[in-house]
């Protein structure tokens, strides 16, 4: 009996050797392909050979990685985890040679590492605290563009997009197309000439606690004055975060700082968003929209149970004011129901020149104003939706603007200073509407109630369009 427990016991410890020198077997060190921290020549190919590798787990120890000869993209597998050390950075040169690339939405740009539409599926990838210092003009860091892919995990990432010049290299951040169970965290990314992190269609993500500045901007902001720069072309290709389609996502905790265009944005193409929260973000100095939710032109999707609460929306509107909470469709059909607008803070003042960005009436005229602007498609309603306990400071036109609205509650919100329509002229806007601090354009069963106002524009609320019912104010 003894001599029986004697060798269970060997045969125990020859297996847990064995357990232990397959964990020690699947992770790798970086340098056993190949790769010098000795910031000279390319370590692309010992990259690209790990990746290729049995590893499971690839670990990259302090030091500078040059990564030059790239093309097409150094290849992301499943079940691969890239692990950094503290200080390990990936160097993408000048004269870097990266394949350009065009996805199916018409994205150009030039993938580090990536993996392609017809590439195989991506499931189980994580990237861990790598920093990427781009001075590759149009360079993407990441790019998963095969729709799909599952347990995408990306954390603690520096993407530096200035590298050594003075404006922008990187194209975007991350970008993921069609991630399911997409994880984005504690990253830090800068000066990007789009979106610094892009996920389309996502399903159950979460995008939190990351850190953006200077993104969606084509050159850098001379002496800290953006209107003096030059901006991304519209709401999408030149936000903070993007999230079109997004459906179960939690994008929170993050800080976004300068961007060309909205701050977060989760509008795009035919399919609906519904079921995301965007809570307890700060947002400064946003080029346009500060949050939007809703459909592009074209698209018959629809918006619902979305969430946009406790977030601070500071500084004022890049090039001219739009809204800061933005809920709108803008394709020929589309619904827009069950929206939360709670406990945020919003103020448009401009600390620079102690002026709104409001130049003359005309641009007032051409723009939504509104803080909060909901406005559903040209045959949709609004239903079931609250805004609730905001505060509201300094909007140009009014606090909060909706048409077509059934069923709904606009209470208890705080308004200070707001439609005060001033231009760089110091005259009030003559444009009526923005005269008012909160209109709505067709009511149902609408409850107003507990507001408090504290502004020197006499008309404090406007409601029209005939068939107005059941307002209660």
């Amino acid at each position: 009996m003894v001599i029986r427990k004697i060798l269970w016991l060997f045969f125990l410890i020859l297996l847990t050797i064995f357990l232990v020198a397959g964990d020690e077997a699947s992770a790798i060190g970086i340098d056993a392909f190949g790769a010098k921290s000795d910031d000279a020549g390319d370590d692309a190919n010992a990259f690209r050979r790990a990746l290729q590798s049995e590893a499971n787990e690839i670990r990259v120890s302090k030091g500078k990685y040059i990564l030059r000869d790239i093309r097409p993209y150094l290849p992301i597998r499943s079940n691969k985890t890239i692990i950094c050390e503290a200080g390990a950075v990936f160097w993408v040169p000048e004269d870097a040679q990266i394949a350009s690339k065009m996805t199916r939405q018409n994205y150009i740009f030039q993938p580090v590492f990536g993996a392609g539409e017809h590439d195989k599926l991506v499931n189980n990838f994580s990237m861990h605290g790598c920093k990427f210092v781009v001075e590759l003009k149009n360079t993407t860091p990441i790019l998963i563009d095969r729709e799909k892919s599952k347990q995408i995990t990306i954390e603690n990432i520096v993407v530096d997009g200035k590298g050594k010049k003075s404006e922008n290299q990187a194209a975007y951040g991350i970008l993921v197309n069609g991630g399911i169970d997409l994880s984005i965290r504690n990253a830090d990314i800068a000066y990007t000439r789009s979106t610094a992190i892009v996920v389309r269609l996502p399903q159950k993500c979460s995008i939190e606690n990351n850190r953006i500045s200077h993104a969606g901007v084509n050159a850098s902001y001379p002496k800290n004055m953006p209107e003096k720069g030059r901006y991304g072309v519209d709401y999408w290709n030149s936000a903070g975060i993007g999230a079109p389609g997004a459906s179960g996502c939690k994008i929170t905790n993050n800080i976004l700082d300068w961007t060309g265009g909205t701050g977060i944005i989760l509008r795009g193409g035919v399919n609906n968003c519904e079921n995301n929260v965007i809570s307890f973000n700060k947002l400064n100095n946003i080029g346009k929209a500060a949050i939007g939710i809703g459909i592009f032109n074209g698209g018959k999707g629809s918006s619902s149970n979305n969430t946009v609460e406790g977030n601070v929306i500071s500084g004022y509107m890049q090039r001219f004011s739009d809204s800061a909470i933005n809920v709108n469709h803008r394709g020929p059909s589309g619904q827009i129901s069950g929206i939360n607008i709670i406990n945020n803070y919003i103020d448009l003042y401009n600390p620079v020149s102690g002026k709104h960005r409001v130049a003359t009436r005309q641009k007032l005229l051409n723009t939504y104003s509104a803080q909060v602007f909901i406005d559903p498609s040209s045959s949709g309603y609004v239903n079931h939706v609250t805004i609730s306990n905001n505060e509201f400071r300094n909007a140009t036109g009014p606090a909060i603007s909706v048409k077509r609205i059934r069923n709904s509650e606009i209470s208890s919100n705080t308004i200070y200073g707001s439609s005060r329509g001033m231009g760089e002229s110091g005259l009030l806007a003559q444009w009526i509407p923005g005269r008012y601090l909160i209109v709505v354009n067709d009511a149902l069963n609408l409850k107003v109630r507990g507001n408090k106002i504290v502004s020197r524009v006499e008309a404090a609320m406007k409601i029209t369009a005939s068939g107005v019912k059941s307002a209660i104010i």
